[in-house]
């Protein structure tokens, strides 16, 4: 079951098309439902896996009013043609436009439940296998990607982007929890990224000591002044 958080910020909105689409899903549980007015009175609202915001536009929204939500996934439903970037960039989880369908809306339920079962995500404690092959979902898109054909992985807000031989997808966890599953293979270059040292190509040290790699994909990444001893130890670079 999901329980799901409801909050209507278009005024004078009486019956919400995307709330009866949402209501028709199977074990989806409308938890609380709020009109803009009030959530915005709010001091804190109910635990949910999931919280729905409907704007007329994405400019309605800002990281201060989502804020109430807490890590909670936020969905936003815009009625409005928009650049769905805007709405990562206040991290939700996902942004269904216009026109919105019960399949679009369906699909993102499902990708919220896989959220708690993939094999990447936050709680689960077993290693990836380097040579397998993993299917990764970026929004409405599902990706077949192997660990030994990335090259590296960012963090991109609360999410990741995973840069492989073939695609970039986003995917919805930390940088710091998807590399307790990594396999060794993968070093902790700085605070935002991840290499696959099977991908390193060449390594360069600059006047100041700065260490930069770079990759088979052409990409040149800085491993940070704290990252230095353990990666000269890592791959035998001598000090």
């Amino acid at each position: 079951m999901i329980t799901a958080v409801f909050v209507s910020c278009i005024e004078k909105e009486i019956d919400s098309k995307a709330l009866q689409m949402l209501s028709a899903i199977e074990n989806v549980s409308i938890v609380a439902r709020y009109e803009w007015s009030m959530y915005k009175k709010m001091l804190h609202i109910p635990d949910a896996d999931v919280v729905f915001y409907e704007v007329s536009r994405l400019a309605d929204l800002t990281k201060a009013s989502l804020s109430l939500a807490g890590n909670t996934p936020k969905i936003i439903i815009t009625h409005q043609a928009e650049n769905p970037s805007i709405a990562f960039e206040l991290r939700a989880f996902d942004c269904l436009g216009t026109p919105l369908t019960q399949d679009r809306l369906q699909l993102s339920i499902d990708f919220l439940r896989e959220l708690h079962q993939h094999k990447l995500q936050e709680g689960s404690e077993d290693v990836l296998d380097i040579n397998k092959w993993y299917y990764v979902r970026d929004k409405d898109k599902c990706h077949l990607l192997k660990l030994a054909n990335t090259y590296f992985i960012e963090a991109a807000g609360n999410y990741v982007k995973i840069v492989s031989d073939q695609h970039m997808p986003l995917f919805y966890t930390t940088l710091s929890s998807i590399e307790k599953k990594l396999p060794n293979t993968f070093f902790r270059a700085n605070r935002g990224q991840l290499i696959n040292l099977q991908h390193l190509s060449a390594v360069s040290i600059n006047e100041k000591g700065i260490i930069a790699v770079q990759l088979a994909n052409h990409y040149t990444i800085e491993i940070s002044q704290r990252q230095s001893p353990k990666f000269r130890e890592k791959v035998a670079l001598p000090g």
